[in-house]
């Protein structure tokens, strides 16, 4: 069955004229968003998008907001989720809860939880992650190295439930998610491996995310 497979792949690849087939960097691959677009919206159910189809957080300063419908006796599970294991970020709720946490290349894990619990019917909730500004030249050269490139980043976030601000902590490095390859971006659920070790996949939000929406910050 494989032979027969690969025989018809090649029949159409050469009926294309897509031979010679020459592998493309992971890296090199471009980003499938348009480079000046700053407001992006996902709507609940979407999931499994590849990494490439969002705009890239990691290192920048962004807001991501959530509108979701809380049911009587409260809800749980993932609001929004990017990456797995080995680096991403997960807005989730859990004994009732905000938590927004941070895991980069799986060495650093970081949670900021809301000081107040979910609100019962129509709430939106939202995550603000501001940059820090790099450090001065000739101070620890290797820091601001990483600093002004485009790898992960530390900076301050941010979290807010229908407005008002319930949560604040210093992230000591955003970003990586790119080294989660086969890991994707999902809307109510976290699909692959977790990027948290306090739930098991999918975790899905028992509640309605209506949509996700994110901001990308000067």
């Amino acid at each position: 069955k494989l032979k027969a497979l690969q025989a018809e792949f090649d029949k159409e690849a050469r009926r294309n004229d897509v031979y010679p087939m020459t592998p493309i960097p992971f890296t090199d691959v471009p980003k499938m968003v348009p480079p000046n677009k700053t407001h992006f919206v996902y709507y609940g159910g979407v999931g499994r998008l590849n990494i490439d189809m969002v705009p890239a957080l990691g290192g920048h300063s962004h807001k991501i907001t959530a509108e979701l419908v809380v049911p009587p006796g409260g809800a749980k599970g993932v609001i929004v989720a990017e990456g797995g294991r080995y680096g991403g970020f997960s807005i989730y709720v859990q004994d009732g809860k905000l938590v927004y946490e941070n895991n980069t290349w799986n060495f650093i894990h970081e949670k900021l939880v809301s000081s107040k619990p979910l609100p019962i019917g129509n709430v939106e909730v939202a995550t603000v992650f501001t940059i820090d500004p790099p450090p001065p030249a000739g101070k620890d050269v290797f820091s601001r190295s990483q600093e002004v490139g485009g790898g992960p980043k530390p900076g301050t976030a941010q979290m807010f439930i229908n407005g008002e601000k319930v949560g604040e902590m210093h992230f000591a490095r955003f970003g990586g998610f790119v080294t989660s390859i086969t890991e994707t971006f999902d809307v109510g659920r976290d699909s692959g491996s977790t990027v948290s070790a306090s739930y098991t996949e999918p975790n899905a939000f028992t509640g309605e995310v209506k949509q996700v929406s994110i901001d990308m910050l000067k």
